[in-house]
């Protein structure tokens, strides 16, 4: 599969079959996705693998919980579709109907939790020294020592460190593809942040950056078919210069 056809017919999949894709094909897809770009290559993501029966609890406790708090934005896709506002006494049951089939993840896929470890405290010697040094040393051009803390502990580096582990996702999603498996990100399950690392034995420290499900496309399911028939996407805005 050439690049720009892995990149271009990835699909987000909510049905997967009963099969499971075994472990072994799980760490593959992991190994792929771990040559994804990360700042000075630092690769600091980790990843909590979870196999059917331990997704499936997962699923148990904050799928549906997390599909309430996304009720207003099913909302305003039905009311887009018959091109006009709805009372939610009618459309609350369409909205129930909808997550029910469409929405629920379903089959025995695989959940891949990924999290990025937070970083090691800096040394404040060395920081102060490092900025001493750009000031002394370096031409008035190079002189930023204020930012030393921002970049090697402060906000821009778990910034980095963060949006690393997003194009980590994506290429874990790309990876799972050129298999023939199918992924679906499940952001909403931040929303439960704290309680899912709790759950999951994951450290307070650690940012949790998605929750990959992962397994075989369910080939009956017409939400999977409305995925891949009704793909469309926008006109990317650019400022040419």
């Amino acid at each position: 599969m050439s690049t720009p056809a892995l990149l271009r017919e990835r699909r987000s999949v909510r049905h997967f079959t009963a099969a499971d894709p075994g472990r072994e094909r799980v760490a593959e897809v992991i190994e792929d996705a771990a040559w994804a770009p990360s700042g000075g290559n630092e690769q600091p993501w980790e990843v909590m693998a979870l196999s059917p029966g331990e997704c499936a609890r997962l699923r148990d406790r904050f799928e549906q919980r997390t599909w309430a708090g996304l009720v207003p934005k099913v909302r305003t896709l039905l009311e887009a579709a018959v091109g006009g506002p709805l009372p939610m006494a009618e459309v609350g049951p369409r909205i129930h109907a909808r997550i029910e089939v469409d929405g629920l993840v379903r089959g025995a896929p695989w959940a891949l939790v990924v999290h990025t470890r937070p970083p090691a405290p800096p040394d404040p010697a060395a920081l102060t020294e490092a900025g001493a040094w750009t000031r002394a040393a370096l031409p008035p051009r190079w002189q930023a020592p204020a930012s030393v803390a921002a970049f090697v502990s402060g906000p821009l580096d778990a910034r980095v460190r963060r949006d690393s582990c997003v194009g980590f996702v994506l290429s874990l999603c790309l990876a799972a593809h050129a298999r023939g498996l199918g992924t679906c990100i499940q952001y909403g399950y931040l929303a439960f942040e704290d309680e899912l690392k709790a759950t999951l034995g994951i450290d307070p420290r650690q940012a949790l950056v998605a929750v990959v499900m992962l397994g075989w496309p369910d080939p009956e399911s017409p939400i999977n078919a409305a995925a891949i028939e009704g793909a469309r996407r926008r006109p990317v805005p650019v400022e040419w210069r």
